[in-house]
């Protein structure tokens, strides 16, 4: 059976991910509706900048009817 160190195993994980999330990096993408999974070492949905332009788009929309 392997050891579980707490650290290591769930801690340090979590310290940066919170270390990211706080970046000016990870919050200007967001304000702006850009894919931040290459940030996050995700590979990239080629489809996820179209996605978030239709829905700021129906946002609009909404807001101003």
């Amino acid at each position: 059976m392997e050891e579980f160190d707490v650290l290591k195993d769930l801690y340090f994980p979590i310290q940066e991910q919170e270390k990211l999330y706080s970046s000016n990096e990870y919050r200007l993408l967001k304000k702006n509706n850009i894919d931040t999974a290459e940030l996050e070492g995700i590979d990239p949905d080629e489809n996820a900048e179209k996605l978030f332009l239709k829905i700021n788009y129906q946002m609009k929309i909404i807001r101003y009817s």
